[in-house]
């Protein structure tokens, strides 16, 4: 081979990787620019966690103010309607007119099934609690 030949043919390789090298120089920094934008600070990834969150703020909100609305007419109708101050005080604070009895009904709570049969015959005869001999 005479050197022009080789010179051109050194050049033509050269050339070559340097256009690989700036093609994979390029693709890498695509690769790297979409995972940065993917799960980088203020990413994809983040802003859509924030937006999810930002729903779920906003649910809440729309219940509290359906809440607050709901609030807002049982204090109107508390100012202006007497039975319902009257309906309040009897269910919520157990009142009665002074002529009226309460009578409250309590039921006795079923017997505990984890606890084995004898203790629970002990219990109904009223013997839990002494020792024996």
């Amino acid at each position: 081979m005479d050197k022009p030949r080789l010179r051109s043919w050194l050049e033509t390789v050269l050339h070559q990787k340097q256009y690989r090298l700036i093609l994979g120089a390029g693709v890498g920094c695509f690769l790297l620019l979409s995972l940065l934008a993917f799960v980088g600070e203020r990413g994809f990834w983040e802003v859509y966690k924030y937006s999810r969150h930002l729903q779920g703020l906003e649910g809440q909100m729309r219940m509290l103010q359906e809440e607050n609305q709901r609030l807002q007419r049982q204090v109107t109708g508390l100012r202006s309607d007497p039975y319902q101050v009257e309906k309040l005080a009897r269910e919520d604070l157990g009142l009665a007119r002074p002529d009226e009895f309460i009578f409250e009904i309590v039921e006795e709570s079923p017997p505990d099934p984890t606890r084995p049969p004898r203790d629970r015959q002990e219990e109904q005869a009223g013997t839990v609690g002494k020792t024996r001999k």
